[in-house]
């Protein structure tokens, strides 16, 4: 009998502690907000949140791809990129790009946000579109290098053409402010070689292009997760070791 009351104590402590834990966690990490990109896909003419990350994704042929930077109230739903996709289209973006044998075009939509986000008074690049035109088994952050420069750390995307400048899924203190009700102009980017601020060539991406092509196994690792819970996952954790 004293061996029941001992375990019945001990599961009794051990609901507690875990009954808090699941209480507690998921309120903590929402009250934090922090800045970064989001990554879409336009379905049925919507930005759609990816359910893979830049690595894991592999766009069709004719697809639109989309990025937002932005600090959101809520990780699980992320502000758009704020383009009028009425007008900004596949045909609009990739008219200028003839097809090829072997390769895809693939429409990039990048927002790089207001200016409550960007750090030390940095002004926002203008919000961009650009064709791609990749080997048609290119990944997302493969057809994104295509067409802009990049920077990722630990799975996730954390710069294009160098913004922000340093930092990776920064804490913040506000949220980024409500997207205006009208679309802002987009700037549509030359279908003859682009170029990075390397100056190189960036109509074209093949796996050894990118310099974050090391984050492709862990990415796909993760396969179908939702990228909201995994940056919520990332976020969580870099929380508890800066509280540690």
């Amino acid at each position: 009998m004293a061996r029941k009351a001992f375990f019945a104590a001990l599961l009794a402590t051990l609901f507690t502690i875990c009954g808090g834990l699941v209480a507690t966690s998921p309120a903590e990490a929402r009250a934090d907000i922090y800045r970064y990109w989001t990554y879409f896909q336009v379905t049925d003419g919507e930005f759609v949140t990816s359910t893979k990350g830049v690595g894991a994704t592999v766009p069709a042929d004719g697809s639109i791809e989309a990025y937002r930077f932005a600090a959101p109230a809520d990780f699980t739903k992320p502000n758009l990129p704020r383009a009028d996709l009425g007008e900004l289209t596949f045909d609009t973006i990739c008219e200028h790009v003839d097809a090829a044998d072997g390769k895809k075009r693939v429409a990039v939509i990048i927002d790089y946000g207001v200016p409550e986000d960007a750090e030390g008074g940095a002004e926002p690049p203008a919000p961009t579109a650009a064709c791609a035109q990749a080997d048609e088994k290119a990944t997302g952050l493969q057809v994104l290098s295509a067409v802009a420069k990049t920077r990722a750390e630990e799975g996730l995307l954390c710069a294009i053409e160098g913004y922000p400048a340093a930092g990776c899924s920064v804490l913040v203190e506000q949220a980024t402010p409500a997207d205006p009700a009208d679309p802002v102009e987009f700037e549509l980017a030359g279908h003859e070689g682009d170029h990075h601020e390397d100056g190189g060539a960036s109509t074209d991406a093949s796996a050894e292009e990118s310099d974050e092509g090391s984050n492709v196994p862990l990415l796909a690792a993760i396969g179908a997760v939702v990228l909201a819970i995994i940056v919520g996952g990332v976020l969580l954790s870099r929380r508890n070791k800066t509280a540690a």
